[in-house]
């Protein structure tokens, strides 16, 4: 538990969608009207007819504020507006049952917001009127895409500060692009700069990591270049702690990382970084910086677990976990009572190298672009501490960061299955800045001192610190990202455990001249599917479950609509364009035996499910794909279980001669407007008897 920590799990799933198309018919709704995206692909796109507000001003055009009658269901009353009006839920206030919806084709006419009170039985609709404060707001082009700020109150903050060139933020990370126009004139001196990872002065960013976390904290505001950071004029210094174009290094080199930054000045440093495994070097590292006054901010993780992340975890680190723009957990984030604080971490735009990187290959765009993960809440952080600091610049880390939890928003109503493992709250720049008290820190009962003679249990290997980001653009379903698991103790298998052979006792001697056989019980082949029930985390860079990649849009990965076990992988809803697919890593097979197939599967009416094999020879060629058919017809939206597939030899769903290696790729068959979920699927060699 780190020094900071405060006195549950929840990620909301889809929610299984209906179309409701006769019920608008008995209130005279119209028809859908169907728009093309250009590419021939039909996209139904019910009621956007949008109609003019007068001389109403709005906060948003494209949002309605809706009162819905008390105990009325918000599952019911959002498949409605999803699959007959677009509108999305973007948020409540719970004890008044209102609710914020945003429509993304347009807010619908009145005529049709009639028909959608009626089919509601709302008490109102109104626009979201505008109400103004004085506030300051940068002129940066595209800060209006950098919906955090607003939802952190930066603009309050920025009234009384936008940060100041004597605080420093170190970012201990893959390096940053150092002529970036939105970055070049926040940099410290070059020389405080340095590259542990290829051990020179150059820490310029080949990675693209570093470049997008720096512009969280400090890319310039009001120069009508790009984004803004939480702090305009906070300064940023580039510690390189990771070999180029590498996204893993060691916690030794990143404790040198820090210790550099505590030695050329810094105030706060940023780790959108870390592992599973706690390290001694990298604890005295923080130490260090704590008995300097540097305050350390660190990523929880993106794994989903309540499991502590390092450094995170250490004493003396300012843990952040990542929240959605509804104040919710994102998906990704690891959570736990050793979690400090919680910022906003999905989506979240900022600076990117401009000039090809490692990332780039992954589909980030040069210059500017989104990316989720707790990497971005801990810098929004950092930079929210930094503003602190500029009001404060006497404060020392533990009242700095104890400003910050206590001026937290708290978010535990909005995620009742976190209570207590998201931290005092998400943060809160505006009422970080305008409290003038200075905090009592929450006393330690860990002592500070750096080394000490006997060090505690530690993996012989130097732990792999890995950044802990989760890139918007997803890889091909193809590609195969390296997993860097050496931060991660090495595990005992348990997936297929050596069974007890009790099915053959030792037989007592007969004097019959033909024993009666003991009946060996049939066994189960091993499923060679990875993770089939989805249930483990995808690591640092993963957007879903390990052994599992999902390529286009409409696909996430739900943890609490499962048949069997607490997650699946879904599909949908695809009203918006063509969905895309989910696909495991390849599985190498011996073609001459016959393999079994099944799964369990879940869908909204009118949709269905596709099932193929992606085959691939010695050379890694892809050999094309074998589609597998799907016998039962689903009627209702409930799990049910895929008849059993016989493939492989002397089957009707023969493998190319060539393959030695497939991969299940799970897509929609057919359907336009629902959504298909995904469930503990089987893949067993029938020919391997264990």
């Amino acid at each position: 538990m780190s020094l900071f920590a405060t006195p549950q799990r929840r990620f909301i799933t889809l929610t299984l969608l209906f179309i409701l198309f006769a019920a608008l018919l008995v209130t005279g709704g119209a028809v859908s009207r169907a728009d093309s995206d250009g590419s021939g692909q039909t996209i139904f796109l019910p009621f956007m007819q949008t109609g003019p507000t007068g001389s109403i001003a709005v906060d948003d055009p494209d949002t309605l504020i809706i009162g819905m009658p008390e105990g009325a269901s918000s599952m019911w009353m959002e498949m409605i507006l999803s699959q007959n009006f677009g509108g999305q839920v973007q948020d409540t206030i719970p004890q008044l049952d209102i609710y914020r919806v945003y429509f993304p084709q347009g807010v619908p006419n009145l005529d049709v917001q009639a028909q959608m009170q009626a089919m509601l039985n709302a008490r109102f609709i109104e626009p979201d009127l505008l109400v103004e404060l004085f506030e300051t707001r940068p002129n940066d082009p595209r800060y209006s895409d950098q919906w955090a700020h607003e939802k952190i109150d930066s603009p309050r903050a920025w009234d009384t500060t936008q940060g100041s060139r004597s605080i420093v933020v170190a970012i201990v990370d893959t390096g940053v692009d150092l002529r970036h126009p939105d970055l070049q004139d926040n940099l410290t001196p070059r020389d405080t700069w340095y590259d542990y990872g290829e051990d020179d002065d150059d820490p310029s960013d080949t990675y693209g990591h570093g470049t997008h976390v720096a512009g969280i904290v400090g890319a310039i505001g009001n120069n009508d270049e790009g984004v803004a950071g939480a702090g305009w004029r906070t300064s940023i210094m580039p510690v390189k702690v990771f070999p180029d174009g590498k996204g893993s290094t060691s916690m030794y080199t990143v404790a040198k990382g820090v210790t550099h930054a505590v030695d050329h000045n810094a105030d706060i440093i940023n780790l959108s970084l870390g592992g599973s495994s706690d390290s001694d070097a990298m604890r005295d590292a923080i130490n260090y910086a704590y008995d300097h006054d540097v305050l350390v901010v660190a990523a929880a993780g993106n794994d989903d677990s309540e499991s502590p992340s390092y450094p995170a975890a250490n004493e003396h680190v300012l843990a952040v976990a990542a929240t959605d723009n509804q104040d919710q957990k994102a998906s990704f984030s690891n959570y736990g009572d050793w979690v400090d604080i919680s910022s906003p971490g999905v989506s979240i735009l900022s600076t990117t190298p401009t000039y090809h990187v490692k990332m780039n290959d992954n589909g980030l765009k040069q210059d500017y672009d989104y990316m989720s993960g707790t990497s971005m809440a801990s810098p929004l952080t950092a930079g929210v501490a930094a503003l602190v600091k500029a009001v404060h610049p006497d404060w020392k880390p533990d009242q700095i960061a104890q400003r910050l939890q206590d001026a937290s928003d708290d978010i535990d109503g909005k995620n009742p299955d976190y209570v207590g493992k998201l931290g005092a709250g998400r943060v809160n720049a505006g009422n970080a800045v305008a409290g003038s008290n200075a905090p009592t820190p929450t006393p330690t009962s860990q002592p500070t001192a750096t080394p000490t003679a006997t060090s505690t249990s530690q993996p012989t290997a130097t732990p792999t610190a890995t950044p802990t980001s989760q890139p918007t653009a997803t890889p091909t379903a193809t590609a195969q990202p390296t997993a860097t698991p050496t931060a991660t103790p090495t595990a005992t298998p348990t997936s297929q455990p050596t069974a007890t052979p009790t099915s053959q006792p030792t037989a007592t001697p007969q004097p019959t001249a033909t024993p009666t056989a003991t009946p060996q019980p049939t066994a189960t082949p091993p499923n060679l599917l990875p993770n089939p029930s989805f249930e483990e985390g995808g690591g640092f860079f993963g957007g879903g479950p390990a052994g599992w990649n999902s390529s286009g849009g409409g696909t996430a990965w739900t943890h609490d609509e499962a048949s069997d076990g607490s997650s699946s992988l879904v599909i949908g809803p695809c009203m918006f364009g063509d969905c895309g697919y989910w696909e495991s890593d390849q599985i190498p097979l011996d073609i001459t035996h016959e393999f079994q197939l099944s799964g369990d599967v879940m869908m909204t009416p009118g949709m269905e499910p596709g099932l193929a094999f992606e085959q691939w020879d010695e050379d890694g060629d892809f050999l094309g794909e074998m589609t597998l058919p799907i016998t039962q017809t689903f009627s209702s939206a409930i799990w049910q279980t895929l008849d059993e597939l016989k493939v492989g030899a002397e089957t009707d769903f023969e493998f190319d001669p060539e393959t030695i290696a497939v991969s299940l790729r799970l897509y929609v068959e057919e359907g336009a407007s629902g959504s298909i979920w995904f469930d503990d699927f089987y893949l067993g060699d029938l020919d391997l008897h264990p």
